[in-house]
């Protein structure tokens, strides 16, 4: 079984909270559980996904850089993906977990901080809005002009939103509006929760 990066957050924030004071997540999605697919390319043989890899990791990065991303960013990125095929098989194929459904992300109460590119090609920005609904405690940053790899397209943006997240006072991050909510969004959340204890003396 392997996890996404967010998913294993979710599942750390989950079942660990207590020993977590602030959760960040950059281009996520949706909370929903991760399910096998009955029939997908990834459940090629071996030998099938290594003629094609070259293929596939073009059109990822197609879809997960903007337009306006740096030719040297993207090339970095072509070059961290030229695994195996076996590996990349093992990888896709093993991303099952049955729990994570949208009740189990109501359950966290880590303050978090999403961030997302406007122009993502991957992850649609309706998933990050489900995402902000189901945790109680969170914010969404929408960052424009860049797609997937938004801490790679604008690092120093994403590093300082990050950075005033952390030094953020608890009692702020429990109170503040979601001011990047529509009226439509924001109603189905209007039920206040209780603090944790453990997180206002973070």
């Amino acid at each position: 079984m392997t996890f996404p990066r967010c998913t294993f957050c979710t599942l750390l924030a989950h079942e660990q909270g207590l020993q977590m004071s602030r959760l960040v997540m950059v281009s996520g999605g949706a909370p929903s559980p991760l399910e096998p697919q009955p029939c997908h390319i990834f459940c090629l043989p071996v030998c099938l996904l290594d003629c094609i890899s070259p293929m596939l990791v073009k059109c990822f990065l197609r879809r997960a850089f903007s337009t306006r991303a740096q030719l040297s960013t993207v090339e970095n990125m072509h070059k961290s993906f030229n695994v195996p095929a076996h590996v990349l098989r093992g990888t896709m194929v093993g991303q099952v977990w049955h729990e994570g459904d949208e009740g189990y992300h109501t359950e966290i109460e880590v303050p978090t901080l999403l961030i997302h590119g406007r122009q993502d090609g991957l992850v649609p920005l309706q998933d990050e809005y489900g995402m902000e609904e189901a945790l109680p405690y969170c914010h969404l940053d929408v960052i424009e002009d860049v797609s997937h790899m938004v801490m790679m397209e604008c690092p120093d943006k994403v590093n300082q939103l990050i950075h005033d997240f952390i030094l953020q006072d608890s009692e702020e991050l429990f109170s503040q509006k979601h001011v990047n909510r529509s009226p439509s969004r924001a109603s189905l959340k209007s039920t206040s929760k209780a603090i944790p204890a453990h997180l206002l003396t973070s």
